[in-house]
């Protein structure tokens, strides 16, 4: 049976959501910026008399907070130097031009031009920021209190930070466990909705039909790289990376193989969509649709048994999936032999599928 292609977009959408905000990894997060925060604001009120901004000590807690010690380190040496640069683009445009109209386009166009600066990374934002919040809230009189205030004050709350993030550090494990299943499910359910779009019985699909079965793997990889790199910086600085080093080696290694075989989900989303379209004077796969259909789906099923390490269940998943694979390129060579044409497309697809079994095995068998 045919099922619509918005059923499986909505499928897809939904099994890329199954995470939520609400996760462990979040919610010890938010724990330690809140306490960050409220002992900031208690040591800026009893350390300074009088203060008048004590809300930029928070402010600096939460900057310096993050998932990592050392992105935690990092992302506040970049903060605080963005915030310095902004608070020199003010005083500078405060001493020439005031708060004008003129002023403040100096100062965000200036503190845009400087926020590029690639060593400033994400946080080059806060030099406009900064620089706006001077030039406004700053009366000529107390320019220089203000932007001590600012620049101090934040930086006491991302020591404070730092301190807390250090003491407190994030399980280097914790975050990637989640993330792995999702993306692992995710993909399983691309390469199904790949196989229903084959299935036997169901006409060629047009190109705009195929837009319904695909799911847009780059944002995938783009996370799954930025998971990898998070997970080789979680054990620096991290008081508890002693006691998981080992299996943070192995983590990373294991975001590498999500990695390749996202990267080969992508690459058989457009060999099969794009090949496969009923506007082509010939298809792909020709009569090798359904074999290639069963090969998928168990390509499919690998992905979801890879948390279910070294079991008879897995074994037998693997197998049937190399079964299929056979079955799919022996298909390939038979209709090659009697054509007396070779079916290049049919056999990249056979490739693809041979080559992400492979990784897939290998993440389900660690």
């Amino acid at each position: 049976m045919h099922v619509p292609g918005s059923v499986h977009r909505a499928a897809l959408w939904i099994g890329g959501r199954t995470g939520t905000p609400l996760s462990r990894t979040r919610l010890v997060l938010a724990v330690k910026a809140a306490a960050a925060a409220m002992i900031a604001w208690y040591v800026a009120l009893l350390a300074f008399d009088d203060v008048s901004y004590p809300y930029y000590a928070p402010l600096g807690a939460i900057l310096a907070m993050g998932f990592s010690v050392a992105a935690s380190i990092r992302d506040s040496l970049r903060a605080i130097g963005a915030i310095l640069l902004g608070l020199g683009i003010a005083m500078a445009c405060d001493y020439t031009l005031g708060s004008s109209a003129i002023g403040v386009a100096l100062v965000i166009g200036l503190g845009v031009l400087v926020a590029g600066w690639h060593r400033l990374g994400g946080e080059g934002t806060w030099v406009p920021t900064s620089a706006l919040f001077v030039l406004i809230l700053a009366n000529d009189s107390n320019v220089v209190e203000y932007v001590g205030s600012y620049g101090g004050l934040t930086l006491l709350g991302m020591i404070i930070g730092v301190a807390i993030n250090t003491v407190f550090p994030a399980h280097p494990l914790a975050r990637f466990d989640a993330f792995a299943g999702r993306l692992r499910h995710r993909l399983a359910q691309q390469l199904d909705a790949l196989a229903d779009g084959l299935s036997e019985g169901v006409a060629p699909l047009s190109a705009d039909d195929w837009e319904e079965y695909r799911d847009d793997m780059h944002p995938m990889i783009v996370e799954v790289r930025a998971i990898a790199q998070e997970t080789a910086e979680s054990s620096r600085g991290n008081l508890r990376a002693r006691w998981h080093q080992s299996n943070a080696s192995l983590q990373y290694d294991y975001a590498h193989l999500l990695e390749r075989v996202t990267f080969r989900t992508q690459t058989l989303t457009q060999l099969i969509s794009e090949g496969e379209q009923s506007e082509n004077n010939k298809l792909a796969l020709e009569s090798l649709r359904g074999a290639a259909a069963s090969a998928l789906r168990s390509l499919a099923a690998v992905l979801r048994v890879s948390d279910v390490t070294a079991s008879d269940e897995t074994r037998r998943t693997v197998a049937d999936a190399h079964r299929e694979l056979r079955q799919l390129e022996e298909d390939v060579l038979r209709i090659s032999h009697e054509s007396r044409t070779p079916v290049f497309a049919a056999a990249a697809i056979a490739i693809e599928i041979r080559t992400a079994l492979r990784t897939a095995a290998t993440l389900a068998f660690r």
